[in-house]
């Protein structure tokens, strides 16, 4: 979800339902944070965190999730979940879709994108079953229960290519920072 030039009014949040438009409960965004780096061309430090108005309420469907502290070595299968579309040109899903996924290595992912910095890593379908699509950017990336990175632009809808994430351990303490407050 790109927050690049977007009030935090335009935003809502619903936690603990796999139903896009209803369950669960829906937050009001009160800040959104955009990293002050960032670099739209590269893709470069694209992240950004958004604050709610009140505090999760945990369940059985709502719990936090450890960010990591190290990248996934390459062949670490991960997971991406979203609510992007099912294809290039096709409808955003109504229900909550997940990917499983393996970490790619570095030459594979600097091979279909050569601006791939230390903040940026990708993962792929090895069989080219699926691939996150539009509509998902900003979304979880996750191993083994945490979270390793942040679904990127790039070349979505593309199984057959490896997918561009943002690194959550690179970004972990800038995270931390803006969540602690």
């Amino acid at each position: 979800m790109c927050v690049l030039r977007s009030a935090p009014s335009q935003f809502r949040v619903r936690a603990g339902s796999r139903c896009r438009r209803s369950g669960g409960t829906l937050y009001r965004v009160t800040s959104v944070y955009r990293h002050d780096d960032y670099k739209s061309k590269q893709h470069d430090y694209d992240i950004g965190v958004m604050r709610i108005d009140g505090a999760f309420e945990y369940n059985d469907f709502v719990q936090p999730i450890p960010l990591a502290t190290s990248l996934p070595k390459p062949g670490t299968p991960v997971i991406v979940a979203g609510w992007g579309r099912t294809s290039s040109n096709g409808p955003f899903s109504e229900n909550l879709l997940a990917i499983k996924l393996s970490v790619s290595t570095p030459d594979s992912c600097s091979g279909c994108f050569p601006y791939v910095t230390p903040r940026l890593f990708c993962a792929e379908h090895r069989d080219g079953g699926g691939s996150p699509c539009k509509g998902d950017s900003g979304g979880p990336l996750a191993s083994h229960g945490v979270q390793v990175g942040l679904v990127q632009g790039g070349k979505h809808c593309r199984p057959e290519l490896p997918s561009l994430f943002t690194s959550v351990p690179y970004f972990r303490d800038w995270i931390r920072n803006i969540t602690a407050g």
